[in-house]
């Protein structure tokens, strides 16, 4: 419905992403109000893992809007080079997607176009859902009148297809559906339907039953099978309620993995996106362990002093002190004790590792950090290692 096209914001010196409806459609009311309808929910949600929009404008009688600009590529380019990923993985990915759905759905929306070319992929490993050019009001306005209903083929629901009225009653598990289809190409590599024709990818959505995922990917835990078959599930009411309900209904195999009691991560790093981002990969890695994020050296450093620290994950460059400076503070003093210390910076040298070593440094990452990378070098460094499950590295 539009072309998505890079721009700078001249006045606040900012890359930007402007979404322009196409010419060829632009006169027509119905795809007007769908593209002012996905601007007005998109302004209606304020979560870190859906894209934020800045503005709505016209230009030449053609309407545009503008979003964050989130460097990176599609989930489905990600999964091109690495599906099926490692089951860690895969469920650190489905939580972001789930946290951003169900923003959508408690802003009073549904997206009914989810899939992994629809979610982004940005620093921090920050998922991101986008294209909300289908979204829906739940509550009948904006012109929800309109015939204009479609999705894609391997990933719609049976209702949509059918146009079943009892969609109508709660359009969430048609988006509910699609997250199943999510989880099972996630887990095991591959599409539940598939063909080369999309009328036949429709009819089997509608009619046949799906396969079950242990079966096509050998060596998959058989507790990922029942939830994922629900979501899936033709009849809607069958599905799990919500976005949040349908990933809580995922087995954790992570639970192996229960930090021993008072283990504390401390987080520091002046980015916000990688704080959130890694805080939610350790909570959701390691149970049991406590997650504390700082934005400078100074409060870093004042944490440590107040609580004993199992692992510290710091940056190089932040206000106060420096991260060479913060274990500078930790080694000459006699108060804290030293923390398993990660290092996860954008910049640095073979000089600055040689120094951050002398100073009890053990781990050098370098940003972009992906989950595995960083989750598994916090369980090493907690002892932790030997009970997970096997993952290859990430690139």
């Amino acid at each position: 419905m539009g072309h998505v096209v890079l721009a700078q914001d001249e006045v606040l010196e900012r890359d930007v992403a402007i979404k322009v409806i196409r010419p060829q459609v632009r006169l027509f009311e119905d795809f007007q109000k769908c593209f002012l309808r996905e601007a007005r929910v998109m302004a209606s949600v304020r979560h870190e893992n859906v894209v934020s929009i800045y503005s709505f404008g016209t230009h030449d009688a053609a309407p545009y809007f503008v979003m964050e600009y989130i460097p990176g590529i599609s989930l489905e380019r990600w999964l091109k080079r690495h599906a099926p990923v490692e089951t860690d993985v895969a469920l650190g990915v489905l939580e972001q997607i789930c946290r951003g759905v169900q923003a959508i759905h408690d802003a009073g929306a549904v997206h009914l176009d989810l899939k992994s070319g629809n979610v982004l992929v940005g620093p921090a490993f920050r998922l991101a859902v986008t294209d909300l050019g289908l979204t829906r009001r739940l509550d009948g306005t904006q012109g929800n009148d309109s015939p204009l209903l479609g999705g894609t083929p391997t990933h719609m629901a049976p209702e949509l297809i059918v146009a079943d009225e009892r969609v109508a009653r709660d359009w969430r598990r048609a988006d509910i559906y699609s997250l199943g289809v999510m989880a099972f190409e996630l887990l095991t590599g591959r599409l539940p339907f598939k063909s080369e024709s999309a009328t036949t990818t429709l009819l089997q959505q509608v009619s046949v039953c799906p396969p079950v995922p242990s079966e096509v990917r050998p060596g998959l835990s058989p507790s990922f099978d029942a939830p994922i078959l629900a979501a899936l599930a033709k009849d809607p009411k069958e599905r799990p309620a919500s976005a949040s309900a349908f990933f809580q209904s995922l087995p954790s195999i992570r639970a192996t993995v229960r930090a021993p009691e008072g283990t504390r991560i401390l987080i520091a790093d002046d980015d916000g996106t990688f704080r959130a981002s890694a805080r939610s990969m350790l909570t959701g890695a390691i149970p049991g362990a406590q997650v504390i994020c700082v934005r400078d050296g100074n409060a870093a450093v004042e944490e440590m002093d107040r609580n004993p620290v199992s692992v510290l994950v710091l940056d190089l460059n932040m206000p106060g002190r420096n991260g060479v400076e913060v274990l500078a503070a930790i080694r000459g003093s006699g108060r804290i004790a030293r923390p398993r210390v990660v290092v996860a910076t954008a910049v640095g040298t073979v000089g600055d590792w040689k120094l951050l070593s002398k100073l009890d440094a053990e781990a050098f990452l370098v940003k972009p950090v992906t989950p595995v990378q960083l989750v598994r070098t916090v369980t090493r460094l907690l002892g932790l290692s030997e009970s997970r499950p096997s993952m290859r590295p990430d690139s």
